[in-house]
């Protein structure tokens, strides 16, 4: 006679189904992650991927004050940052406020000030403006101001009125 059958242990079946859950959940969370290889499965070299000019650029922004020479202050006063690397301006109008928040792309800019009723007058954020806009201090030269993504710079006071800058430099910045 034979004796009473043995049951199978069912152990090694649990940690095979553990195993499996707990790589399912791992891919899950975490993803699963090829490196880019430049030969495909069928031997043939594909290109790597390129990154999309339809992506949106992270703009920055330039703010700071505004000034008049005169009372009262101008309703219409707007402010242009020129990019020097695209050669686009783009541009705010303050409202009659007295500063001023213009959002752009990164780049490098000349920032001025300007009134539609006068329009071969610009002030600029320059060196004068940068040293305390003291006599015989800086020149009237306009301050390169960098934007960053996501950044604000501020300070970009456009409000020298008074220099005069050579007809070369509107011939190349509008």
């Amino acid at each position: 006679m034979a004796g009473p059958k043995k049951a199978k242990s069912i152990r090694p079946l649990i940690a095979c189904i553990t195993f499996f859950v707990l790589s399912v959940a791992f891919v899950t969370i975490f993803g699963l992650q090829v490196p880019f290889s430049p030969v495909s499965p069928d031997g043939l070299e594909q290109e790597a991927p390129v990154q999309s000019d339809d992506l949106p650029v992270i703009n920055g922004y330039i703010q700071g004050g505004l000034d008049f020479p005169t009372e009262p202050f101008p309703e219409y006063m707007k402010v242009f940052a020129y990019n020097l690397d695209t050669e686009k301006e783009y541009w705010v109008d303050s409202g009659g406020k007295k500063t001023y928040r213009l959002e752009v792309p990164p780049g490098r800019y000349h920032v001025y000030a300007f009134l539609d009723v006068m329009p071969t007058y610009r002030a600029y954020f320059n060196e004068f403006v940068v040293s305390g806009m003291e006599p015989g201090c800086g020149m009237g030269q306009p301050v390169v101001v960098e934007v960053y993504p996501g950044q604000v710079t501020d300070g970009v006071n456009p409000v020298d009125w008074y220099h005069y800058i050579d007809d070369r430099f509107y011939e190349r910045h509008g």
